[in-house]
């Protein structure tokens, strides 16, 4: 039998203190605070009520080096990578096949594979999470509801618990990718001088086949240059990126209230022979 030991509203049980949260709003993007409950932090005991464990509580949740809980930017734009050569996409662990999107947030990469409830959703980075689902969203009195991923963990016991849900969108949705090669800057929750960077180009139907992934550093001292790298994007499982790293600058950057907006990019040194794009181009920040 369930006994109530909480009455009509009323809260079952209230922390003494708030707690310290370092998170970013971004317009038109999610951010998510994610915290961790379990046995140890908040039990019943017979006699005593419901006993809260703080110290424990901000030993699982705060962030160490920054001495708070951690939001991070939660809402990931997908990449279609099934006009890819095969052996050019990451591969997805679970299944062994190459996968079918890549995502990426600015906080986070995941890779996926399928939709729906016997799909393959793998976080990469920047915790690696290997056990989720990707879905489209449904269609609800007559409108499409936003796509949606979900992680799953096991706990102690084994059980499987949800430990993330959030939405994504496909990148054709965001992005109007008007040229053939196109570059693309994601800005992290922290909004600070690094930057994720995906170059990929397009087929005379508009596919994306091929890509490169990386980041940009901004100069923090002389606000007109930065450096970045690049790599294939199939190494975002290998990790064997030995002779296919591209380098570059980054000049004549456009800001508006301190914030990046483009920029230009010129790789330099040799080039690796599959790096199949152009050596220079310029980018734009996805906000």
């Amino acid at each position: 039998n369930t006994v109530n030991r909480t009455p009509a509203n009323t809260l079952a049980y209230e922390a003494p203190n708030p707690f310290d949260i370092r998170a970013t709003a971004f317009p038109g993007r999610y951010t998510t605070v994610q915290v961790r409950l379990d046995d140890k932090t908040l039990k019943w005991v017979p006699g005593s009520n419901v006993q809260f464990d703080e110290d424990n509580f901000t030993s699982i949740n705060y962030d160490p080096l920054i001495l708070a809980i951690r939001g991070h930017i939660s809402d990931y734009i997908a990449f279609d990578l099934t006009n890819v050569p095969s052996g050019e996409r990451p591969v997805v662990e679970s299944t062994g096949n190459p996968a079918e999107k890549v995502l990426f947030s600015g906080d986070g990469i995941a890779i996926s594979e399928g939709l729906g409830s016997s799909s393959v959703f793998e976080l990469l980075d920047p915790v690696v999470i290997k056990s989720g689902t990707i879905s489209e969203g449904p269609v609800i009195n007559g409108k499409k509801a936003l796509n949606s991923y979900k992680l799953d963990e096991t706990d102690p016991s084994l059980s499987i618990k949800t430990a993330l849900v959030g939405i994504w969108r496909n990148s054709t949705e965001v992005i109007s990718a008007t040229d053939t090669v196109s570059m693309v800057a994601f800005p992290n929750s922290d909004d600070n001088n690094r930057q994720t960077l995906v170059l990929f180009k397009q087929n005379s139907a508009g596919k994306i086949s091929g890509m490169w992934h990386g980041y940009v550093d901004y100069d923090a001292t002389d606000t007109t240059k930065g450096v970045f790298k690049l790599f294939p994007i199939g190494t975002l499982t290998t990790g064997e990126t030995t002779g296919q790293e591209v380098n570059g600058t980054v000049s004549n950057i456009t800001r508006a209230n301190g914030a990046v907006k483009r920029a230009d990019w010129d790789a330099t040194g040799t080039l690796p022979l599959n790096f199949s794009f152009p050596a220079t181009g310029a980018f734009s920040v996805v906000r």
